[in-house]
């Protein structure tokens, strides 16, 4: 009876070590100097509402990241554009407005330097660069930017485009 219950307390003692070293290592994994995997597999899959401002606009919008690539940036104000869906589908664009289809092509439909188009580039262009930081500062086509990242989560709390004047504030 004693050696049954010896075994049966050495196998708990194993099973908590082995439950606290994989929770250690977790955790260790989780905060280890701050550090974020910010490359595909990280921050860059998501689903968030943002303001986008700019000096000469503002609008409310949601944005949808997955990991291949594909962004949807989705208008709900203001009123006026409300429903307009701007779509970067790896090989094509798409505008849509309310569920239609408005426009459709290979090549870019927005200018480059539209705030839709230029945060799905700096998005596109972020999210190769594997940082480990909580900031990613770099630049893509003709403007610099900067990815500002939450230090407990690693998510993307806003992006600026200083020469397009453009920030967006992201939110959950």
């Amino acid at each position: 009876m004693v050696v049954k219950f010896r075994r049966v307390l050495n196998l708990a003692i194993i099973i908590a070590l082995v439950f606290l070293i994989l929770f250690g290592f977790h955790f260790f994994y989780k905060s280890a100097g701050k550090g974020f995997d910010n490359g595909p597999e990280g921050v860059f899959k998501f689903s968030k509402k943002a303001q986008i401002k700019t000096e000469k606009t503002q609008f409310d919008c949601e944005i949808l990241r997955t990991l291949e690539g594909i962004t949807d940036i989705t208008v709900f104000s203001p009123e006026t554009i409300k429903g307009l869906k701007f779509s970067w589908l790896g090989d094509h664009q798409e505008i849509s407005l309310g569920g239609a289809l408005v426009s459709k092509s290979s090549q870019d439909i927005l200018p480059i330097n539209s705030p839709p188009c230029a945060i799905c580039k700096v998005l596109n262009h972020a999210s190769k660069l594997g940082s480990k930081s909580k900031n990613i500062k770099s630049t893509v086509d003709t403007f610099d930017y900067l990815i500002e990242l939450d230090e407990n989560s690693g998510e993307i709390n806003n992006i600026k485009i200083p020469s397009l004047a453009l920030t967006a504030n992201f939110t959950d």
